[in-house]
């Protein structure tokens, strides 16, 4: 099976974005398009298609619950879809980019940088 987790190296951020997800609040995420198919780590299958199942990590490798991949798409972060911000529990377009712009302090994020978006459903939680 799949893995699945958070494109965050600051655990703080990872803990804020499970508790979303195990919410029911966050149902989508992006990842630069640079790394797709490039797992971070063993918790991680780095790419991802719709209709799979994969088991969901958090940062201290703990599987948390199992995930359904509903729509899975390339954009640009100059053009975040309004579906996209909204699943990643935003209020705006810059909103996303600004929490994005936190996130990844290294990347140089230009209207151009062609980021994925993965928006995903709970399937079953882990005890």
């Amino acid at each position: 099976m799949k893995r699945f987790s958070f494109w965050v190296d600051l655990p703080e951020i990872d803990e804020f974005l499970v508790a979303q997800v195990m919410g029911g609040s966050k149902t989508g995420t992006a990842r630069p398009k640079s790394s797709w198919g490039v797992p971070l780590h063993q918790w991680d299958s780095a790419e991802f298609e719709v209709g799979e199942v994969a088991e969901f990590y958090d940062f201290s490798h703990n599987k948390r619950a199992r995930i359904k991949f509903t729509d899975v798409y390339e954009f640009s972060f100059g053009e975040i879809p309004e579906k996209l911000w909204r699943a990643e529990v935003c209020t705006s377009a810059k909103h996303f980019q600004d929490d994005h712009r936190t996130g990844w302090p290294d990347l140089e994020l230009t209207p151009n940088f062609a980021l994925m978006a993965i928006h995903f459903d709970i399937v079953a939680k882990e005890s």
